[in-house]
């Protein structure tokens, strides 16, 4: 299977995209929004983005490491989970 973009409800109205890789597993996660039209143009802001390796940032501390999908303007479109914990 191809790694793919949906579109899922969350709790009550708001509606996230989620990047599945090739298994099925999230690889990144967006925010919530309010509407699906507004998270159909972040797919679209996400699918740019991935084009160019510096947008993918790595922030980790330690309870792990998480990566952030920037835009163009620097605000985060997606986030993965934690992930590589150092804690035992």
């Amino acid at each position: 299977m191809a790694t793919r973009f949906e579109i899922v409800r969350d709790q009550g109205d708001s509606f996230c995209f989620v990047l599945r890789g090739p298994t099925g597993e999230v690889l990144l996660r967006s925010r919530a929004r309010t509407g699906k039209i507004t998270v159909q143009n972040d797919i679209l802001h996400a699918r740019k983005a991935l084009r160019e390796p510096d947008r993918l940032i790595s922030q980790g501390d330690a309870r792990g490491q998480v990566l952030q999908l920037q835009d163009g303007d620097g605000s985060i479109l997606a986030s993965s989970e934690r992930f590589g914990s150092e804690v035992q």
